[in-house]
């Protein structure tokens, strides 16, 4: 994270932040003292437009969620950079590095001044030990998030994907 304005959450922000969660499907499956926990824990910030928000090819263990402005998802390439997507407020973007650290695949760069809420991974891990019961929850919200995206990627438009089929499944088996 390389904003230079971080701070806990308020309270608004953090009833805020508890209504994010709950829409977000990893977190919607788990009790929401659970909720309030990671909640708790996040930490607002906020990045000037322009400003890069995570880098690719870094390693973070921080999953974030606009709560104002917009952002875009670049991919650098060999041919240049290349916009994925925008997100926007309520967006939730990097869960899976709250399970562990990961390597970003892409860029995430703020199109406006943004403000974020920050989720830490050390703040998750202890949210799972405090309810060890959510763990379950989220991994079969995982696993089923993997298929439909895995559904949707071989499916999509109604043709199967020729070229898709030799890429995804075998590891899951």
């Amino acid at each position: 994270m390389n904003s230079s304005t971080e701070q806990n959450l308020t309270c608004i922000e953090y009833r805020t932040a508890i209504d994010l969660l709950m829409r977000i499907p990893l977190f919607s499956v788990i009790p929401i003292e659970a909720v309030k926990v990671v909640a708790c824990l996040g930490q607002t910030e906020n990045f000037a437009a322009g400003e890069v928000v995570f880098q690719q090819g870094e390693i973070d263990d921080h999953a974030y969620c606009i709560l104002e402005g917009e952002a875009e998802l670049l991919l650098r390439t060999e041919e240049g950079e290349q916009k994925i997507r925008g997100f926007g407020q309520g967006d939730f973007i990097g869960g899976l590095s709250l399970l562990s650290n990961m390597e970003r695949l892409f860029s995430l760069r703020a199109q406006t001044d943004l403000c974020c809420i920050v989720f830490s991974a050390d703040g998750f891990h202890k949210t799972l030990r405090q309810f060890p019961e959510a763990a379950a929850e989220i991994l079969r919200e995982i696993a089923l998030q993997v298929f439909r995206w895995e559904y949707g990627l071989l499916h999509g438009d109604g043709k199967l994907c020729a070229k898709c089929t030799t890429k995804v499944g075998a590891t899951l088996l």
